[in-house]
């Protein structure tokens, strides 16, 4: 690859791709015929499990001009345009889509418009626009009335009507400020007007009759050309994204309605349309368009948008008498944790969004009644689950009395369940923890259905090992029958860990029996938490130790305590930043009580999304876990989110596979016991490591290979698809999994 300049390019040209490396030799070919070579090619890799990673490295060896290849987490053509404007060096930048490509002297004629321009006048200017070729080499749409042209892009559509796909070089300093407005939970289809729109309401353009990009009108595999022609259930799935678009051409564009009325009227009533369909109330849009013409215009719109709305509930109905979801099979998903809890937000539905393309996903969850009272985070799940082709049964979590409460909601289940069965050809029940487990049992013995227990933990023995139960009581032995019943007639079992799975087979309830095991951890959103993901997050002076997460039962937070009075005597400017949401008071009284100068720790409570800003101040990580027999099945989910951020980790072993990852990657330091020795000698290693190069980068690499969201969603379709022909899923291609589809168990001596 060639190095990169002192001196920055002045063309940044970013192709954002996704499994396209049958396609992306099209940009890249057309790039190394560039006349001009003042340029960088950024490549943004959203998420691709192709082999495009292998494809630009090998670029990047021959290639006469740099190449910076980037990959993220699958987070949409929108967030990698967002992380591209971060990265972009040139001063202009210029999108070009990894199944198209430029005439040789493209980035040259931008140059020479760009200057054609008076300099006095620039300043008005967000670019320039040029228009395309297909692939035979023929005008894509007609000429411009006149050339150079100056003026917005919304004037040239509406005033003008003049609509043709073009392409625009922007001033990188312009097209900066404004980024895509990305919606939390929504990572399918949003179209570049919202940004065009937002652009042209404050800068013009020169618009020439250029043909610089040849455009591939074929149907690519893992395209981001949508056809207008927009199905119900297709609507659904990305209406958070057509609403924002037509909600920006009514607030920025308004200036143009009366060139084109009727357009505009199609719009006013398609945003009513896709406002009703995430359930935002008619007050609530009138508050975001602001103006009184838009305002007027949506009124008169109303009778349109209900009339769509309501062909869209009428499509909707047919497709189900017909058999809903074409050919996905059914899947009825059940969760005792809330989609509504921290939990479900980052355990659950990162998940059943990424199946929910191939599989019919209904979501059973138990919600807690101080949730469910919140209605606008209760607007947002739902506005999560319809973008992305999920439906939803919420039921009432009863918490007291325990055993009558929890008998209570698996009633209420299975109740809940059978009907879902009976109304629809249900395949799968994928059941997350056991209290869900006894429901699904219910339904596969009921209806025949195949069932998935993903354990999560060996939670009877949690309960002893928190004091909660006594081991041997009779709410004790219930569990663990259910849990020889789970395992037995369970399609397929999927574990957080190894470990889990190597203290299984040593059950005695298990001898002589075939079970089908999967493990797949606890997976991380790698594009949330990710290094230099978050700009308010910086490194201050000294030594920064962090501690994220809860307090207390199996949380041995008095030990990070001590590592940190040990951290203090090497490293006397050293800090303790500790984040947590409810147990303040607490985590006080322990500060005092083990004589830790409270002017060295930083207490601060935030919620998930907020949590990358936090570790992107720390330069390692520390918590430790109670090594009880129930850990071993543990997979914390901290471990990977400090990894993902570049922030390697002091854990202890005993807990789950967490040592061994940690050991064999060289991501952190594990201790073997707590002792004033051993945490000396674990503080002094861990400070050594941090100061090695190439500790952050290794802790990103491991956190990809091993808890990877796209590789978690992959193992689980291979499983679906695997029980739904009669077989256990394959382990997944990467990650941790078990080397064997089935495990014989023949030990017979206790676990306890």
């Amino acid at each position: 690859m060639k190095p990169m300049k002192d001196k920055p390019p002045l063309f940044t040209v970013f192709t954002p791709t996704y499994n396209r490396a049958a396609t992306l030799h099209r940009p890249y070919e057309s790039l190394r015929r560039q006349t001009l070579k003042d340029f960088e090619w950024l490549v943004i890799d959203d998420g691709s499990t192709d082999n495009t990673r292998e494809l630009v490295e090998g670029w990047q060896q021959e290639a006469d001009f740099p190449i910076r290849y980037v990959w993220q987490e699958n987070a949409s053509k929108a967030a990698a345009w967002n992380r591209a404007l971060e990265l972009a060096q040139g001063e202009f930048f210029v999108c070009l889509d990894s199944d198209d490509e430029c005439v040789p002297e493209a980035l040259e004629k931008f140059r020479e418009i760009w200057e054609s321009i008076p300099g006095e006048k620039r300043g008005r200017f967000s670019g320039v626009t040029a228009f395309c070729l297909d692939e035979n080499g023929a005008p894509y749409g007609p000429d411009l009335p006149q050339s150079p042209l100056d003026c917005s892009h919304s004037e040239l559509a509406y005033r003008l009507k003049f609509f043709r796909d073009s392409w625009q070089c922007y001033r990188t300093e312009v097209i900066r400020q404004f980024p895509f407005e990305l919606i939390p939970g929504y990572r399918n289809y949003l179209p570049e007007g919202t940004v065009i729109n937002r652009v042209a309401a404050a800068y013009i353009q020169r618009h020439v009759n250029q043909r610089l990009r040849i455009y591939h009108t074929e149907n690519s595999s893992g395209g981001e050309h949508l056809s207008s022609g927009i199905a119900a259930r297709a609507s659904l799935k990305h209406a958070p994204g057509y609403r924002v678009s037509h909600l920006s051409l009514m607030k920025y564009q308004m200036r143009w309605f009366p060139y084109a009325p009727k357009q505009f009227y199609k719009v006013a009533a398609n945003y009513i349309r896709f406002s009703w369909m995430q359930g935002i109330p008619m007050r609530a849009q009138l508050a975001e368009l602001g103006s009184m013409r838009a305002r007027a215009l949506w009124l008169a719109a109303l009778p349109a948008g209900a009339a769509l709305r309501m062909n869209d509930w009428r499509i909707r109905r047919r497709e189900r008498s017909a058999g809903e979801n074409g050919q996905r099979p059914r899947v009825l998903y059940i969760s005792y944790d809330g989609l509504m809890e921290p939990l479900g937000q980052s355990q659950v539905l990162p998940y059943l969004r990424g199946l929910a393309d191939d599989f019919a996903i209904t979501v059973m969850s138990f919600e807690k009644r101080r949730d469910w009272r919140d209605l606008e985070r209760r607007r947002q799940v739902r506005l999560q689950l319809d973008s992305a082709g999920l439906e939803w049964i919420p039921l009432r979590y009863h918490k007291r009395p325990s055993v009558p409460a929890t008998a209570f909601d698996v009633a209420h289940g299975v109740m809940r369940g059978l009907w879902s069965a009976v109304r629809s050809n249900l395949r799968i029940v994928h059941v997350r923890g056991y209290v869900p487990g006894v429901i699904g049992l219910a339904l596969k013995k009921l209806t025949g259905v195949r069932l998935i227990f993903d354990m999560r933990g060996f939670w009877p023995d949690e309960k002893v090992d928190a004091g909660t139960w006594r081991q041997g009581s009779a709410v004790y032995r219930a569990a663990k029958w259910f849990e020889k019943t789970l395992l037995l007639r369970a399609d397929v079992v999927v574990s957080l860990t190894r470990a889990g799975v190597d203290e299984m087979r040593k059950f005695p309830c298990l001898h002589g029996h075939k079970v089908r095991f999967e493990v797949i951890p606890t997976c991380t959103d790698l594009e949330l938490f990710r290094p230099g993901a978050h700009p308010n997050g910086h490194r201050q002076s000294g030594f920064t130790l962090g501690y994220v997460g809860s307090v207390g039962t199996f949380y041995l937070f008095d030990e990070v305590l001590e590592c940190f009075k040990e951290l203090l005597n090497e490293r006397p400017d050293g800090r303790l930043l500790v984040v947590n949401r409810g147990a303040h008071e607490l985590i006080q009284s322990r500060i005092r009580a083990l004589g830790v100068p409270p002017e060295s720790v930083e207490l601060r409570a935030a919620e998930y999304r907020e949590a990358p800003g936090f570790i992107a101040q720390v330069d390692a990580g520390a918590f430790f876990i109670k090594p009880t027999f129930s850990k071993k099945s543990s997979a914390p989910t901290r471990l990977g989110e400090f990894l993902a951020c570049g922030v390697p980790c002091l854990v202890n072993a005993g807990v789950g596979d967490m040592d061994a990852i940690v050991s064999s990657e060289r991501v952190g330091v594990v201790m073997r016991k707590f002792s004033p020795e051993a945490r000396r000698g674990a503080v002094r290693e861990l400070l050594a490591l941090c100061a090695e190069e190439g500790t952050s980068a290794r802790c990103v690499d491991a956190a990809r290979r091993h808890f990877s969201l796209q590789h978690g969603v992959a193992a689980y379709r291979k499983i679906y698809r695997g029980i739904l022909v009669g077989k256990a899923g394959e382990p997944a291609a990467s990650g941790p999994s078990v080397p064997e589809a089935r495990l014989e168990y023949e030990r017979q001596y206790s676990h306890r």
